[in-house]
């Protein structure tokens, strides 16, 4: 059996604090009713970047101003949204250079998957925005992303990472350990 280490806690506490630096300041979450019409971040048609339809729904990416929105509708009118995500200044190149540099490429992406999970889609979407062009290959635990899109804005080309399932949920990342064994790949 392992001895616990004082040095052991002090890994725990980073490992939580990038979970909530995650969760909480870059992506405000907001679930709603089946049944709902409105949105708490509103966006319009010219703030879409571009939409995935499916058989049965349809998932949208908007920037409004440095602000990345992401909506999941149950229908094809896009009237009943499921599952709504707002991460602030994803669109502010600056902002995505300081976080790339302080966290690192590998760590961003896992931000974003972890804890991505919803009670209205039988599927779990990832998806996140990097200034990096290596995601344009990225892998995660050995599943290639389903959509990379190049989005140019204020002169400068972002790019729009998206897995329509991956499920890769808080409740199966209990350590450090577990938080490394996320594979990242760019090949």
């Amino acid at each position: 059996m392992k001895k616990f280490y004082f040095h052991d806690l002090i890994k725990y506490f980073i490992l939580l604090c990038i979970f909530l630096t995650g969760y909480f300041i870059f992506t405000n979450t907001s679930r709603k009713d089946a049944d709902s019409i409105t949105s708490n971040y509103l966006v319009k048609p010219t703030n879409r970047i571009t939409k995935i339809e499916y058989r049965d729904s349809v998932d949208a990416f908007y920037r409004v101003k440095n602000d990345f929105i992401f909506h999941s509708y149950k229908d094809k009118d896009e009237k009943k949204i499921l599952l709504e995500t707002k991460s602030e200044n994803y669109f502010d190149y600056k902002a995505q250079k300081k976080m790339e540099k302080d966290f690192g490429l590998e760590q961003m992406i896992k931000i974003n998957i972890v804890g991505n999970t919803n009670d209205k889609l039988t599927r779990q979407p990832s998806y996140g925005v990097s200034i990096n062009p290596k995601v344009k290959k990225i892998s995660v635990d050995g599943k290639e992303a389903d959509k990379v899109f190049d989005y140019e804005y204020n002169g400068k080309v972002f790019y729009i990472w998206y897995f329509k399932d991956l499920e890769i949920s808080l409740d199966k990342v209990n350590s450090e350990e577990d938080w490394d064994n996320i594979s990242v790949n760019f090949s």
